[in-house]
């Protein structure tokens, strides 16, 4: 609620910004952050701050820990299968016969490069887990 406030507060002291071409801003840049630096302290008391910081400290030790959709242990497999899928799909694209209109090949490339990109990430990713 006092930032609220705070925002309504600066926010009155401007005009429009189609007046900042005919005049020049009410307020200086130095005098909107002393002004905001004032209405931010006198908001913002010890009290106020250790309420709201037990408030955040509870909702973090209530909440579940941390877990991952996909667990590590799975992540070597995950990129050993898309990375040589990339590399089975690369040598099948190779092998396709020149077309006048290359959608199997497009299609084929697009697959190879979606497959080699989630397994390098996902390569990464088990190699930064056991780091």
């Amino acid at each position: 609620m006092c930032l609220a406030a705070t925002i309504r507060q600066l926010a009155s002291s401007f005009r429009g910004p189609e007046s900042y071409l005919v005049h020049p801003p009410a307020i200086s840049a130095a005098a909107l952050a002393l002004r905001f630096r004032f209405f931010h302290n006198s908001c913002l008391t010890s009290a106020a701050v250790m309420d709201n910081y037990e408030a955040i400290q509870a909702l973090h030790n209530s909440l579940p820990p941390f877990s991952p959709y996909v667990p590590a242990s799975l992540l070597p497999s995950i990129a050993l299968i898309l990375l040589a899928s990339t590399f089975v799909l690369a040598f099948y694209f190779s092998t396709l016969p020149k077309d006048t209109f290359p959608l199997r090949e497009t299609a084929v490339a697009s697959l190879a490069s979606v497959l080699g990109g989630f397994g390098v990430v996902a390569l990464f990713c088990s190699a930064g887990v056991n780091v």
